[in-house]
C-alpha cells in the first residue's frame, strides 16, 4: 500500500480506544514526503493528548529503513526500534535525511533554503526545476510558519524522487489553525465562514493576511506559483482542505481533524528533462 493522500481515511479508520491509538502501517510499501509529515504530526497530538501509541511499522524493511533515515521513529513514535539493520537507517543523496524541526529562529530558514537549494543542485540530483525559484518559496514559506505557529510541533521534509521526476516538499505543525490564525488579526468574526475549507480558501486569496500588522502564510503566491507550474498542492487544516491540481483548484472536508496547518507540494520536472536557468 502506497501512502499518500490516503493518509487521512487512514488515520480515520485506525483503531482507538479511551487511551491507545493503533497506527499499523506494517501493509505500507512506498510513503511519500507530505504522508510521512501528517502521520508523524498525527501521532505527536496523539501523544500530546496522553493517549499510547500502538505502533506497528512497515513489514519491508526498506521502507523501515527509509523511516529511520529520515528520522521518523525519533521525531514521532519514540520507541525503540526493532533490529540493528533498521536502526543504521537508510542515507539517501535525494533528501535531507530528516525531518526537519523549525524553530523560532530566522537564521534557520535561511539555511533551510540554502540547503534545499543546494540539494537540488547536487549533480548527482540534476532536478530539471528552477532550484533558486523552489527554494524562495522554501524560504518564504518557512518564514512564515516561523511567524505564524504558536506551536513548537513544526516540521519540514522534502524527497526527490528520480523515477517519478518529482519534487516534493512539506511543512506541518500542530499550531493553531488556518480558522483561528484568521481571527486573531481582527479582521474576521466566528461567523465569517461556514466550513474550515472556506477559512483556507480565504486565506490563500490575494492580499488576505492572517496578522493585524499584515504579512501572514504568503498562500496566494504559493497557489498562483503552484497553478502556474502546474503542480499538486494540498493545504489541510482541522477537517478541511484546499487543493490544486494542474491547474485546477478544488475544497472539501476531511475524514480527519487534525490541528495546525499541513502544506505538501510537489513539482513536476520539465518535459525535456532540461533544468531551467536559475
Amino acid at each position: 500500500m502506497e501512502l499518500y493522500l490516503n493518509v487521512f481515511s487512514f488515520l480515520a479508520n485506525a483503531s482507538a480506544t479511551e487511551d491507545t491509538v493503533t497506527l499499523d502501517c506494517s501493509r505500507v510499501t512506498f510513503i511519500k514526503s507530505f504522508a510521512l509529515v501528517y502521520l508523524g504530526l498525527a501521532a505527536l497530538n496523539a501523544g500530546r493528548k496522553g493517549l499510547r501509541i500502538n505502533w506497528s511499522p512497515p513489514s519491508r524493511t526498506q521502507v523501515r529503513s527509509y523511516l529511520d533515515g529520515q528520522h521518523f521513529n525519533e521525531r514521532f513514535i519514540r520507541q525503540s526500534l526493532p533490529d540493528a539493520a533498521v536502526r543504521m537507517g537508510l542515507v539517501n543523496q535525494s533528501s535531507l535525511n530528516d525531518i526537519v524541526p523549525i524553530s523560532n529562529d530566522e537564521a534557520q530558514a535561511r539555511q533551510l533554503a540554502v540547503k534545499i537549494k543546494a540539494l537540488l543542485d547536487n549533480r548527482d540530483n540534476r532536478v530539471a526545476l528552477n532550484t533558486s525559484v523552489v527554494s524562495n518559496h522554501v524560504l518564504e514559506l518557512a518564514h512564515n510558519f516561523i511567524h505564524h505557529s504558536v506551536s513548537r510541533d513544526g516540521f519540514f521534509h522534502c524527497q526527490y524522487y528520480p523515477n517519478l521526476r518529482e519534487y516534493h516538499f512539506t511543512f506541518g505543525d500542530l499550531g493553531c489553525g488556518i480558522r483561528s490564525s484568521l481571527l486573531r488579526s481582527g479582521q474576521y468574526t466566528e461567523e465569517s465562514f461556514a466550513s474550515v475549507q472556506d477559512w483556507i480558501e480565504e486565506a490563500a486569496r490575494s492580499g488576505v493576511s492572517t496578522r493585524a500588522s499584515g504579512g501572514g502564510y504568503g498562500l496566494d503566491q504559493l497557489v498562483e506559483w503552484i497553478l502556474k507550474e502546474q503542480g499538486i498542492l494540498i493545504m489541510a487544516s482541522g477537517c478541511g482542505y484546499l487543493g490544486a491540481y494542474k491547474g485546477q483548484m478544488k475544497k472539501g472536508p476531511l475524514p480527519y481533524d487534525l490541528p495546525g496547518l499541513q502544506i505538501g507540494v510537489v513539482l513536476m520536472e520539465v518535459d525535456d528533462g532540461v533544468r531551467p536557468v536559475n
